[in-house]
This record gives structure tokens, C-alpha cells and sequence, in this order.
């Protein structure tokens, strides 16, 4: 499939951009959807800005992942393999499955390695504390630092694969 799309007129920069674009916009997307289901629940999430703010860098973070993920496979069908393995395993050990409270003592220091961890908590801080934008800056810088770093490396990965006819 990329090699069609790569015999367009765009560059592997273009092509690039459009590509962390499009993962970012459908993850963001899919936080919103997220958003929108407990809104309608009766869900208070707390200040709007603070749950934009950490539903973009969540977003980042978590499309900058995909982006990594999908970029260092040879196939479609091993990238759909290795995400949802990275997933899985991510909220599990994040805290999406359970708080973090509740996981064994050995398990919690593993916990901050996932974006999932920071997000989580990040809402936990806003819906069950009643916290604002300054409570989860350190979320947000994790999150978008992790998003922008993931993204940057999965493009480099792909350019590289894409200039040397791999893909």
C-alpha cells in the first residue's frame, strides 16, 4: 500500500507529515468520542481546558506510539499484531484495566514507563480530585514530550525505509 502511495507526486516529507497528521487526528478523535460517551453519563471531567489540553497530548502520545510501532514492521498484519500487543500490555500495566493502587508492589514502578500511566492519571487528578491545568502539567509535559519523540523517530524509521526502496 505505501509503495502506491509513495508513486504520487509528494515528497517522503509530505507523505511523512500527512501520516503523523492522520494518526494524531484519529486518535484525538477517538479521546473526544471517549470525552463525549461520559459527558452524556454525567461524567464531570473538570476544567475543559485542562481535559483538552491532556486529551491533545494523550492523543500525541498515543499516535506517536502507533506511528513508532507501525514504522519499525514489514506488514500491515505485523503492525496490527505488535500494537495491539502494546496496547494490552500497556493498559494493563498502566492502569487502565485497574488503579495503580491496587497492582502489586513490583509492578507499580513499571507502571511510569507507559503513556497510558500518565493519561490516567492525569484524568484521575481531574475527575476524582477535582484538580486543574496545574495539576497535571507534569502529564502533559510526559505525554507530549513521549508523543513528539515517538512521532519523530517512527518518521525517521519510515524515511529511511522509504529512501532506501524498503518499503
Amino acid at each position: 500500500l505505501l509503495r502506491h502511495l509513495l508513486t504520487a507526486p509528494v515528497t517522503p516529507t509530505i507523505y511523512l507529515t500527512g501520516k503523523c497528521l492522520s494518526v494524531f487526528v484519529v486518535t484525538a478523535f477517538g479521546f473526544l468520542i471517549l470525552v463525549v460517551i461520559g459527558l452524556s453519563v454525567g461524567v464531570d471531567w473538570g476544567p475543559p481546558l485542562a481535559v483538552a489540553a491532556l486529551l491533545v497530548s494523550s492523543a500525541l502520545a498515543a499516535g506517536g506510539l502507533l506511528l513508532l510501532l507501525m514504522s519499525i514492521v514489514n506488514s500491515e498484519r505485523q503492525g496490527d499484531t505488535l500494537t495491539t500487543i502494546v496496547i494490552i500490555v500497556s493498559s494493563m500495566l498502566g492502569g487502565a484495566f485497574m488503579p495503580i493502587s491496587q497492582m502489586p508492589e513490583m509492578v507499580k514502578p513499571v507502571s511510569v514507563f507507559t503513556i497510558v500511566y500518565w493519561a490516567t492519571e492525569g484524568f484521575t487528578k481531574l475527575i476524582v480530585f477535582g484538580g486543574g491545568i496545574r495539576d497535571i502539567v507534569a502529564n502533559l509535559a510526559v505525554l507530549t514530550a513521549a508523543g513528539v519523540t515517538f512521532m519523530a523517530i517512527g518518521a525517521l524509521v519510515l524515511k529511511r525505509k522509504i529512501e532506501k526502496g524498503v518499503v
